[in-house]
């Protein structure tokens, strides 16, 4: 998670092992795949400068590799249950 750009494939051939071999074990350990926590952890990401900052959802939607603020709101939902603007209500601090 701390390279959030290094694929399973990438992964895999540094430990010489399989991608497939990979990814079960990844889910094995994870309960979810690598995909799945990768887009949770992008949404949380997202969350978080939802709360703490006041940019534009649009532009945290960006800067957070979402493809327009739509799709953030998609996963935000997702994660949370709620929208980014209810969420930048609830939780502003």
């Amino acid at each position: 998670m701390a390279e959030p750009d290094l694929s399973i494939a990438g992964l895999a051939r540094s430990l010489d092992l399989h991608p497939v071999h990979v990814a079960r074990l990844f889910r094995s350990a994870f309960g979810r795949s690598p995909a799945q926590m990768r887009r949770e952890a992008r949404a949380a990401r997202a969350i978080d400068r939802i709360i703490r900052s006041s940019a534009a959802l649009a532009d945290i939607a960006v800067s957070e590799g979402f493809s327009d603020q739509a799709h953030m709101t998609r996963a935000v939902g997702e994660v949370s249950g709620w929208s980014p603007g209810a969420l930048r209500r609830l939780l502003k601090t």
